[in-house]
């Protein structure tokens, strides 16, 4: 059995878009007064505020930035089918976003074209770095 206050896991620094993501429910604060944030499964993480920050799929913003190595397509529907495909993207290529698509549980980003791209952090982000 576990101490309360006790560390279970230590998440090193790593790039944006390699870094663990997590569900959080709500905020609270410790005994000490430092913030925690609640996540879905009923646990805490307590984290610095300047290195936390909302999701790129919960907001939008007006340019992505393609990270994947071998470039992002660009599809004609929410629906990313290897039929549905209109153009590559190569890396680091900017564009730019109109607003989001929920799609199931997944996020798609229509383009400003009325084309869809991935939402995904490995492929695509809204940051550099």
């Amino acid at each position: 059995m576990q101490k309360k206050g006790h560390r279970v896991q230590h998440y090193s620094k790593r790039t944006r878009r390699n870094a663990p993501t997590f569900t959080v429910v709500g905020t609270a604060r410790s005994t000490t007064g430092q913030l925690r944030y609640k996540l879905s499964d009923g646990s805490y993480i307590t984290a610095n505020p300047k290195f936390v920050a909302a999701l790129y799929w919960k907001t939008t913003k007006k340019h992505v930035y393609v990270y994947a190595v071998n470039g992002i397509y660009e599809y004609k529907g929410t629906n990313l089918s290897n039929n549905n495909r209109v153009r590559k993207h190569s890396h680091n290529a900017v564009l730019r976003v109109k607003h989001l698509v929920r799609h199931g549980s997944t996020t798609r980003l229509q383009l400003t074209n009325g084309h869809f791209i991935s939402g995904s952090k490995k492929l695509v982000s809204m940051h550099r770095g």
